[in-house]
């Protein structure tokens, strides 16, 4: 069976709000965590799961000479150069 089960995208789509949200940026993720009332692990998981799953859809949308612009929380598409 595989390890990863079939995308939810409202899911996907709600996590994606909250790792993109701008926080403060003094503020730590277990205190916006907190405030947002979400889990910890939650939120870590979902970041890791959403830039696994970026850097599977890159390869395929990256065309020859394009500069990619990643970071976490920071979901736009590549930037052609």
């Amino acid at each position: 069976m595989s390890k990863h089960h079939a995308r939810d995208l409202q899911r996907e789509a709600f996590w994606k709000k909250i790792i993109r949200d701008p926080r403060s940026s003094n503020e730590p993720i277990r205190a916006y965590c907190q405030r947002l009332r979400i889990s910890e692990a939650a939120y870590l998981y979902w970041q890791r799961e959403l830039m696994r799953l970026k850097a599977e859809i890159l390869p395929v949308i990256c065309q020859p000479n394009c500069t990619l612009v990643f970071s976490p929380g920071n979901f736009t598409n590549p930037v052609n150069t």
